[in-house]
């Protein structure tokens, strides 16, 4: 490495800090912004009881949670923490997992395209608005399920299949929505199998991705059989067409209408799709291969079944960012689809009562 390339290189990761820092800074600048009235005071609320009967006495008959306990340990952490004050920083939460999806962007890029396109990947993520509303200014944590969510693609990538399979497993337990990554883990390490024969990466996925579900769920006392009724339970909380999401579902039944006739087609069309979204692993299996196929299972379930909320497809911008760096044919309808994103955000938000 010459002394110029050198120069080059500090000069990157001097832009990069400078990029995440005012990206933080902007997410700080929001923060005391009201946010999601329901889903802050929910937050609080959760934390201030896992503080006061820990995590064995939180799911008690009557009382209302439809999170598996991935989450739960972070807002345990803050109501030990913060003692009651946890507005700020249940809001904040999802701030360190942003500045860590940017530096794997930013990792991955560099890789592959260079020091140049590094800087712009830090960019696009922590300027963004999309991540800046969904999360510090909203109140949500679709920042924290998305970074395992990523890592567990960028694992299976590079074939390290029980780690893959740990973090899949960790994804579906902070929401059940980020399980698709274990789906699409899952797929290649099936198709490994098939194709050559080596049974390992199955057994490998599968077996970490229980144990990680079982050791989450066990101070919980939420075992698998409990773990499927909290999943039940928070699919049937809002049976309706579409939670302004802008899918198929939004334009058959508009928003927010009861989803009796149409449930079972969209349940249908997200298996099918989910399916189709893993086909390319069957062929390639490498890192671009698992973000491509993880940004389309999200964006299957986001646009196929019903009862989808609109930040399902928050993910997918996540998986999508390399590729769009990558590829410079991608980037301008990548940008493009992530304002429309932003948008419908925005959208979503001043339509829920009392916003």
């Amino acid at each position: 490495m010459t002394e110029e390339t050198e120069r080059a290189d500090r000069r990157a990761r001097i832009a990069i800090a400078a990029i995440i820092a005012v990206g933080v800074v902007l997410r700080f600048l929001v923060l005391p912004a009201k946010g999601f009235p329901s889903d802050v005071d929910t937050f609080q609320a959760w934390a201030s009881r896992l503080a006061q009967v820990g995590p064995s006495g939180f799911y008690e008959p009557g009382y209302f949670s439809d999170y598996p306990p991935g989450y739960l340990y972070v807002l345990w952490l803050i109501g030990l923490a913060f003692d009651g004050q946890t507005r700020f920083i249940v809001k904040a939460a999802s701030i360190p997992a942003d500045i860590a999806i940017a530096l794997l962007c930013v990792w991955i890029v560099w890789r592959a395209a260079g020091r140049d396109r590094a800087v712009l990947a830090a960019a696009l993520w922590m300027l963004a608005p999309g991540p800046i509303f969904a999360g510090p200014y909203w109140g949500q944590v679709d920042a924290v399920g998305t970074l395992p969510f990523l890592l567990a693609l960028i694992f299976a990538g590079r074939g390290s299949w029980a780690t893959a399979g740990a973090i899949a497993g960790l994804a579906a337990m902070v929401k059940p929505q980020f399980g698709i990554a274990l789906i699409v883990v899952a797929a290649g390490a099936l198709f490994v199998w098939i194709r050559d024969a080596d049974w390992r990466p199955p057994l490998r996925t599968a077996v970490a991705a229980l144990l990680t579900i079982l050791a989450l769920g066990l101070p919980f006392r939420a075992g698998p059989g409990e773990l499927v009724d909290l999943v039940r339970s928070a699919s049937e909380t809002y049976p309706f067409t579409s939670l302004y999401a802008f899918n198929i579902w939004s334009i058959v039944g508009d928003f927010w209408k009861p989803d009796d006739q149409y449930v079972v087609l969209g349940a249908i069309l997200l298996l099918a799709g989910l399916a189709g979204s893993c086909a390319l692993l069957w062929w390639r299996r490498d890192v671009g291969a698992f973000l491509a196929c993880g940004a389309l299972a999200a964006f299957a379930f986001y646009f196929l079944p019903t009862r989808a909320h609109e930040r399902y497809l928050f993910p997918a911008f996540a998986l999508l960012l390399p590729l769009a760096v990558v590829r410079a044919r991608l980037l301008v309808p990548y940008i493009s689809l992530a304002i429309a994103f932003a948008a419908s955000l925005y959208f979503a938000f001043t339509r829920y009562p009392p916003n």
